[in-house]
């Protein structure tokens, strides 16, 4: 029997790990010597992710942003880029498959000789296309069953790059930009017809100097908001997003008295449309046995990417070793890590480590302040309200970093309050039983009795009693005109046959 009405049925599968190492030196900023390292973050950036036979591919920089101090006392900023290659091997994997990268800072240390090292994880999640299953078309006399089949296809993937500025004033407060650090996190998506509208947040914290030399740190929030064309998406469909951010720029406006940063981010998103059809469950044949083939079919309902927000309030000791803290200056975020995550109904607990660096002065015993940083590691532990989480569910996390304060009491005491943004993406999977295919089967034996009487159990329908009676259920209601409906137990119902046979 020839199967028709194909389903393109979507899941998410994450494929596993990957660590990339890279190092970088750090040792003069032009001909100045560089002798001191006060902060240093990692920020990947992905080039390409090719899915190929068997393998996840990808390639691009690890983009190192310092804040040095030089050996004539300057504080200065620095960059270098490594370039990285990695691939995540899987047999799940074939040519041209949507692939997407998610990917965190583990560590990053510094090392003999002026170098500094980084470890970066990289994650791969594919999303699979399944077509190979129809439903069945019955052959013609057979009495069908059917129920509704709900399965989301993918109808778009692909990346958006967006840019969004903000301004300083120069002045004599402001008069040198030493170090830049964002993060961005999705608030809300719209989806329309062939587009879908994203908002969001980025947080950039701006470590500046005076013309004194004083250094602080400005932290500007900014929402960006851009219309994404999607084509196949509609007002119903789920759209699935990350965010990133790119290198950010640093100009001056035309009349030399304004910083401009040019925040520019990249956007990853799959979008998914609902899809329903009807698909036989049970059949029968007045004349034949009937035979089903059945077949389990795998899906994840997708939900469009929310954002769930909460604090972090922690205190943090510095240990004996390191210099105690007279004023801080800056206060820089670097990497949040996610360790471990436990998803219940509406709430996911989310663990990791939150780094954080710290620059300061510290009153040496002549008197003299002594400029000197410190990176931070706590460990968090935070419930966010997730809504429509359920614990079977696949969840893709991002979280990033909103405000943050800190104190320091008594020299080394800290307290450290964080504001975290989570974006979450889930994808709950169900298992459906789909009827392949329909065959006819041996003819049925005929009846030997013209009248049968039946007697009805509880939650029986009348579908279940006529196949039983091998009869069609107009025949079954045109002969008990007084049936009542929904039927009850132990209600009698009268079947009459058409005999083939003589007596």
């Amino acid at each position: 029997m020839e199967n028709t009405d194909k389903l393109d049925v979507a899941t998410r599968t994450k494929l596993g790990e990957t660590q990339v190492r890279t190092s970088v030196s750090v040792n003069f900023v032009g001909d100045a010597k560089i002798t001191k390292v006060l902060t240093a973050s990692v920020r990947p950036v992905v080039s390409n992710v090719v899915s190929a036979s068997g393998a996840v591919r990808f390639d691009g920089e690890i983009c190192y942003d310092f804040m040095v101090v030089l050996e004539n006392g300057e504080v200065a900023p620095y960059s270098e880029r490594a370039k990285f290659e990695g691939s995540i091997e899987d047999s799940l994997v074939k040519e041209g498959m949507p692939v997407s990268l998610a990917f965190h800072v583990v560590e990053v240390n510094s090392t003999q000789n002026g170098e500094y090292a980084s470890v970066v994880e990289f994650t791969a999640y594919i999303v699979e296309t399944n077509s190979d299953l129809a439903c069945a078309v019955p052959p013609e006399g057979v009495m069908t069953r059917e129920e509704e089949i709900c399965f989301d296809s993918l109808v778009a993937n692909g990346e958006y790059e967006g840019s969004t500025t903000i301004d300083i004033q120069k002045d004599n407060k402001v008069s040198k930009i030493l170090f830049v650090r964002s993060f961005a996190s999705i608030k809300s998506i719209l989806p329309s017809n062939d587009y879908f509208a994203i908002t969001g947040d980025i947080y950039t914290t701006i470590v500046t100097q005076s013309e004194e030399g004083q250094i602080k740190t400005t932290t500007r929030e900014t929402s960006f908001s851009e219309e994404v064309e999607a084509k196949g998406v509609n007002k119903d469909s789920n759209i699935q997003a990350n965010i990133h951010m790119l290198e950010t720029t640093v100009s001056e406006n035309a009349e030399g008295n304004t910083f401009i940063f040019d925040l520019p981010y990249s956007i990853s998103f799959t979008a998914y449309n609902r899809n329903q059809t009807k698909c036989v469950c049970d059949a029968y044949s007045l004349t034949n046995e009937v035979n089903l083939t059945t077949s389990s079919l795998v899906k994840d309902d997708f939900s469009t990417t929310k954002l769930a927000e909460e604090n972090l309030l922690t205190n943090f000791t510095l240990s004996n070793d390191i210099v105690s803290i007279d004023k801080i200056l800056a206060v820089v975020p670097l990497n949040l890590q996610i360790v471990n995550y436990d998803i219940k109904c509406n709430e996911t607990l989310v663990e990791g480590i939150a780094s954080v660096n710290i620059v300061y002065n510290h009153e040496d015993d002549d008197g003299n302040n002594i400029l000197n940083s410190v990176d931070i590691e706590v460990p968090y532990s935070v419930n966010f309200g997730t809504m429509d989480t359920k614990e079977t569910d696949s969840v893709r996390l991002a979280l990033s970093f909103g405000d943050i304060n800190v104190k320091a009491r008594h020299g080394r005491e800290l307290e450290i309050l964080c504001e975290l943004k989570l974006n979450y993406s889930i994808a709950s999977q169900n298992i459906s039983t789909v009827t392949t295919e329909i065959t006819l089967g041996e003819e049925k034996p005929p009846k030997d009795c013209a009248l049968e009487i039946y007697v009805a159990r509880e939650e029986e329908t009348l579908w279940d009693v006529a196949k039983k009676l091998n009869i069609t259920i107009a025949d079954l209601l045109s002969q008990n005109g007084e049936l009542s409906l929904p039927l009850k137990d132990g209600q009698k119902i009268i079947a009459y046959n058409r005999l083939t046979q003589d007596y």
